[in-house]
């Protein structure tokens, strides 16, 4: 864990925050733009790119704008990703709480293989290992309940652990079970407002209880799309906890076999430096953490996904060509609402004076804070040395330069060795001028 946490810091470093309940701020590069859209086939609704923290460029086809939305199929899995994550920030929760524990009212009698699927954890689901090995038919998504939900498609127990893409809802009904609300309206109170995305402008299909689905079923435009990309490039700020975003985007035990890793409902491209969330037939989030950009595209699901590729291809080279992002002006941190009408509300989700800086600068300040420290420790244990006759010996060991290499042989020096392992010559060090 602590590796991954490492990892997350070390990554943040160069990502410009934003604070996401806020509206993009516009700086139109017309290079960028202008690549990109002769990139553009004509069953692309939509594409958004965010370089810096900042709005670079975006296309929408005739009769579509900003405001125009698109099904974003499986890229809803990516934002239940992100609901789970706060479901265990707030402690309701952990990854390794299983359905039995969760579902225990439900009538376990009515459900196949319930001994082995009360075993399924929360992270066997996000990894996409739980044992639930084909989709079942698409009217019970509607029909079923969570009952439903527990027998849709195939369960294979042995298959736990292994990965195989599915498209059931058990993460919609673990949302509902622990707190009372379908995840479009849990969503709405403690998500949406944080990132500026106001419920009434998307939608989201429920099942016949009214539940919302959690494999596919969310209709968002383009600027909201971006929000969950830069939330998660800046490390997820107050909704999740950073090992949550550390983990989403590491591969699970088996991951897909293929052309990517598997992480917390996201795919992890082997072949680049990228994060992405995909949806049928060419929906795309795609995060680049080493270019702090994040790019989405909208397609028309009745054609294919060929054309979406085609332009998120041209993506590395136009984002490695932009010129440096300009160092954003101090904002308030993306926080979640302490409290918030049942339909949320867009801007600012508070109203604090503190001051953030982005990733860049928080490096720079605890570097030189490091050396200043470094300097001011150096200085005094010297002045001490003066003083404290006890602390001669090693002042003077400090003195002395050691010797690496046998005088005789060329031999390295074994680590505290006095004599050559070699050939038994002592080593000299030599000592330095004061």
């Amino acid at each position: 864990m602590l590796w991954r946490m490492a990892w997350l810091a070390c990554a943040c470093v160069g990502t410009t925050v934003v604070d996401l309940s806020q509206d993009w701020v516009v700086d139109t590069n017309a290079e960028a733009e202008a690549r990109l859209d002769a990139a553009v086939a004509s069953d692309i609704l939509s594409y958004a790119l965010v370089h810096g923290g900042r709005f670079v460029s975006e296309y929408y086809r005739a009769g579509r704008d900003e405001s125009s939305t698109a099904a974003l199929w499986s890229v809803t899995k990516s934002w239940m990703s992100l609901i789970i994550g706060t479901l265990e920030k707030d402690g309701l929760l952990t990854r390794q709480s299983t359905l039995g524990e969760l579902f225990d009212a439900v009538d376990w009698t009515q459900v196949s293989d319930a001994a082995a699927k009360k075993l399924v954890t929360v992270e066997d689901i996000l990894q996409m290992e739980s044992g639930f090995e084909e989709d079942g038919w698409l009217f019970e998504h509607y029909l079923g309940g969570l009952v439903g939900a527990l027998n849709f498609g195939t369960f294979v127990a042995s298959e736990t652990g292994r990965f195989n893409y599915q498209n059931h809802h058990l993460l919609s009904y673990v949302v509902y079970e622990l707190t009372g609300l379908t995840p479009l309206a849990y969503a709405s109170q403690n998500v949406f407002p944080a990132l500026g995305v106001d419920p009434s402008e998307l939608a989201w299909d429920a099942n016949s209880e009214g539940v919302s689905y959690g494999a596919f079923g969310l209709y968002m435009c383009a600027r909201q799309m971006l929000k969950l990309g830069q939330l998660m490039l800046q490390g997820g700020d107050d909704l999740v906890t950073p090992a949550w975003a550390a983990d989403t985007f590491t591969d699970s035990t088996s991951g897909d076999p293929g052309w990517a890793g598997y992480g917390y409902l996201w795919w992890l491209p082997r072949d680049e430096a990228s994060y992405l969330a995909i949806g049928y037939n060419g929906q795309f989030v795609a995060i680049y953490p080493d270019h702090d950009a994040v790019f989405v595209i909208q397609s028309d699901d009745t054609t294919s996904d060929a054309s979406s590729w085609d332009l998120l291809g041209e993506v590395p080279s136009v984002i490695a060509g932009l010129p440096p992002a300009p160092t954003p002006a101090p904002s308030t941190p993306t926080l979640r609402p302490t409290s918030a009408p049942a339909g949320g509300s867009s801007g600012s989700s508070s109203g604090g004076s503190d001051e953030v800086l982005d990733g860049a600068s928080i490096g720079l300040l605890v570097g030189v804070v490091f050396l200043a420290a470094v300097v001011a420790g150096g200085a005094f244990y010297y002045r001490l040395s003066k003083r404290a006759t006890w602390l001669a010996p090693v002042v003077e060991l400090a003195r002395r330069e050691t010797a690496a290499f046998c005088t005789q042989c060329g031999a390295a020096r074994a680590c505290g060795a006095d004599f050559c392992t070699s050939c038994g010559t002592p080593f000299v060090d030599e000592r330095l001028p004061p």
